[in-house]
């Protein structure tokens, strides 16, 4: 299924940690799925952290003398700083100065800015569009925020996935940035995709919880209205900017060896594209959050480009001029064939002495046949003494592990191994 179909639905949509945006593109992308959305008051304390009031934004503008509207909150939603509080009057170009932001390093951008927790307002403009300003500093601008900021609630979704065990592995992305495509509707778009191919597998060993929710306050509300969830959680990942056709890079878990770390190198060896992995570090998204001290989740994270390092990041150049449908849809397939590896993963211990006579069970495979099932069998049976589990293999012999997987039933079902 092509995904830009769905960037291209979601983009224009003035999303934020609260409000009928965020509402509605979660409403979106749980067309086909099972999300549900859960909502959380105002007000409500979490840890360390408060539920903030609901922010809404029907319209902002700033008109110059002659009528001419010249930043238009309609055209894009980066224009208003995010949570602005409402404002109404004229200005001059000096009185709306304080409030106007923009990038003087790249001049033909709108930059994002959020003011979550504290009571300002603003816009954001073009550089180019502030130095015409400033050439006529007495000009005075009709300048309007209609706005609320009130008691109401913060909407997350889910989607529990059940699997064998109740062990559960998380899915989990954001989508509360407002107009950019990389990040973070890219990662949406994508854990949603990967969330549904999941959904069709006939046989899960683990559960699968997606989570959609806003940065940050979104997964610490989470945690905290679902007390003995965590105990739950075998691992997972945090998916983030995957549209842009960089290379991959993989940040570990704070454990940093865990099996999640493994599968996921596994699948980045295997597969076709350049990647880079980086040890945990606690600056970055709700992996951040999950890795904390009290919760230490094993929760990894795999990005395109990382957030910050490319440049387009948090301006209006983060458009779907940045995303391919390649991208995505090789974001999806790595996710997936990492957690293929997970499902797959498993520790044999053979029933025998000795080197196996392979032909006595139908198992024995050439050289010249098949190269890597003649390598895979050999090490396969080598190996599986009840400590190397065939993650351990793989890596050890460049075999993929759904070959192990297929050798290890058969063997399996002709007594030859046992699973430990």
């Amino acid at each position: 299924m092509k995904l830009m179909p769905l960037m291209e639905k979601l983009l224009p949509i003035c999303r934020s940690i609260t409000g009928d945006g965020l509402k509605k593109s979660l409403g979106i992308l749980s067309e086909g799925t099972g999300l549900k959305t859960i909502e959380y008051p105002s007000g409500q304390e979490c840890f360390e952290w408060t539920v903030p009031e609901e922010w809404n934004i029907r319209d902002a503008y700033i008109i110059d003398s002659r009528g001419n509207k010249i930043v238009d909150f309609q055209k894009c939603g980066l224009h208003v700083v995010n949570y602005s509080m409402p404002f109404k009057g004229k200005l001059s170009f000096q009185e709306l100065k304080p409030h106007l932001y923009s990038l003087p390093e790249k001049p033909n951008a709108i930059p994002y800015r959020t003011s979550y927790y504290n009571r300002v307002w603003g816009f954001c403009i073009s550089h180019e569009q502030y130095l015409k300003m400033e050439e006529n500093p007495a000009e005075k601008y009709d300048v309007c925020i209609d706005s609320d900021i009130k008691n109401g609630a913060m909407p997350i979704a889910e989607w529990l996935i059940p699997g064998e065990t109740d062990q559960e592995i998380l899915l989990s992305t954001n989508v509360c940035h407002p107009c950019m495509a990389n990040d973070n509707l890219s990662n949406a778009v994508v854990a949603t995709a990967v969330a549904k191919e999941i959904a069709k597998w006939p046989k899960r060993k683990y559960s699968y919880r997606l989570l959609v929710l806003p940065a940050t306050v979104g997964c610490i509300a989470y945690i905290h209205n679902n007390p003995g969830w965590v105990e739950k959680i075998y691992g997972g990942y945090v998916l983030s900017c995957l549209g842009d056709p960089g290379n991959f890079t993989y940040k570990k878990t704070y454990q940093g060896n865990h099996e999640i770390d493994k599968v996921m190198l596994s699948a980045l060896k295997t597969g076709d594209a350049g990647y880079e992995i980086r040890e945990f570090s606690p600056i970055g998204g709700d992996e951040s959050q999950y890795n904390s001290p009290g919760f230490r989740l094993p929760i990894g994270s795999l990005m395109r480009t990382p957030f910050m390092e490319y440049p387009e990041y948090h301006t209006s150049l983060d458009n779907l001029d940045l995303v391919t449908e390649e991208a995505l849809q090789g974001s999806v397939k790595t996710y997936l064939r990492a957690i293929r590896n997970l499902e797959l993963n498993a520790t044999y211990k053979v029933t025998f002495k000795g080197d196996p006579k392979l032909n006595k069970y139908n198992l024995y495979v050439g050289p010249h046949e098949d190269y890597n099932r003649f390598v895979g069998t050999n090490y396969f049976f080598s190996m599986s003494d009840g400590q190397n589990s065939l993650l351990d293999i793989s890596e050890k012999c460049n075999v993929d592990i759904e070959i192990l997987n297929d050798l290890a039933e058969k063997a399996l079902q002709n007594g030859m191994v046992t699973r430990t």
